[in-house]
């Protein structure tokens, strides 16, 4: 619907959309998604935080082991509190949120309200990355022991790098207007890249979630405890229903010319998948917390199972990787030559290995998920 500009009328007076047949435009108090859209964002963010603060807390104080995948953690929360920043001053009364045509066109035309616009949309791909990174890299640790499982970590990094990578250079090339108007007409459009960049986004959130899954499956436990474990890494289905909606809403987008108004729904999705992401990273962390705080040691109850489990499903990886190495070291073994004298066998001596014992683990390697003796 195109926008007429009658002559000798102020840009203040005139709307950002054509509003529908028999709807007079209000830029005084507009029906708008803005507040929802930030109060739910705010939540969700408040409740990422107090998992992250807690696992820095446990990391850093209590077990004194901080890894790559704790710095990735960090980026990827300091990225989404910068981006709720940012949507606080995108959604001020006035902007986006209402209805296109209750949107003052001057408001769209400022100059530093396009740079929020823009930092907006670019910073996505980069705090993804650093979220679903923290993710793999803690999985890396959990459960690397075999050869199979690092293969299909290292697919998930470099898939992740690699889509959020591309995903932010279309980003950047793709939307160039230079006004605010048809920056987020640019923005809030759903080109065929985008559509595949979102499509493999969302198959990345399934596979960071069944990943686990399919580790746990291997353990010998009891089935109710084995859903009791999966369970923590199950919370992630909501990331991934948060993928999505967002997709869904971008495609609505598409479709409409009200951009303000579906943008907000669409925004709230990405941010929600990227704190979910978030407090998914620091579950496996929060048992030694439990059990190490009095307070909270009638949490860790519970937690303490995950914890062991986890630890187990370690020592039975690690027991399969030692036994696949040994029967490859005696098939690549030449056989003995005929006809010569081997003292060391005559003797009955031998060189076997020593292999390293399985619940003593090197301080650097995963001392914050070490074994807890249950009763």
């Amino acid at each position: 619907m195109s926008l007429t500009i009658p002559p000798g009328v102020s840009l203040s007076e005139i709307p950002a959309l054509q509003p529908p047949p028999g709807v007079t435009p209000n830029f005084t108090n507009p029906e708008s998604q803005a507040h929802g859209v930030m109060i739910a964002n705010g939540i969700i963010t408040a409740v990422m935080l107090v998992f992250v603060l807690l696992r820095v807390y446990t990391k850093a104080f209590l077990t004194k082991t901080l890894f790559w995948e704790d710095a990735a953690c960090i980026a990827g929360t300091v990225m989404s509190v910068g981006y709720l920043g940012l949507l606080a001053h995108v959604f001020q009364p006035g902007r986006l949120g209402p209805h296109q045509w209750n949107v003052r066109l001057t408001v769209l035309l400022n100059d530093s309200y396009i740079k929020e616009l823009k930092a907006v949309n670019f910073l996505y791909g980069p705090m993804m990355t650093f979220t679903k990174l923290s993710i793999l890299l803690l999985y890396f640790r959990l459960f690397s022991p075999t050869k199979t499982i690092r293969i299909w970590i290292y697919v998930g990094i470099v898939t992740t790098l690699l889509n959020h990578v591309v995903g932010t250079i279309i980003a950047i090339t793709i939307c160039l207007p230079s006004d605010a108007v048809g920056y987020s007409r640019c923005s809030g459009r759903l080109h065929p890249l985008d559509v595949v960049i979102n499509a493999i986004n969302i198959l990345s959130d399934f596979y960071i979630l069944v990943l686990p899954l399919f580790v746990i499956s291997k353990l010998h436990m009891q089935r109710a405890k084995k859903f009791g474990v999966s369970a923590v890494f199950l919370t992630g289905f909501l990331a991934c229903v948060s993928s999505i909606a967002g997709l869904a809403y971008r495609i609505k987008t598409w479709k409409s010319e009200d951009i303000s108004w579906w943008i907000g729904p669409m925004l709230l999705c990405s941010l929600t998948e990227i704190n979910i992401g978030l407090i998914v990273g620091c579950m496996p962390v929060l048992p030694v917390l439990f059990q190490h705080e009095k307070g909270l040691k009638f949490v860790g109850k519970y937690f303490s199972s995950l914890r062991s489990d986890i630890h187990s499903l370690r020592n039975i990886l690690r027991t399969k990787r030692s036994s696949d190495d040994e029967k490859e070291s005696h098939l690549r073994a030449p056989p003995p030559e005929l006809g010569l004298h081997h003292p060391l066998k005559d003797s009955g001596s031998s060189f076997a290995s020593t292999p390293k014992e399985d619940g003593k683990l090197a301080h650097d390697e995963t001392s914050c998920y070490e074994p807890v003796t249950m009763v």
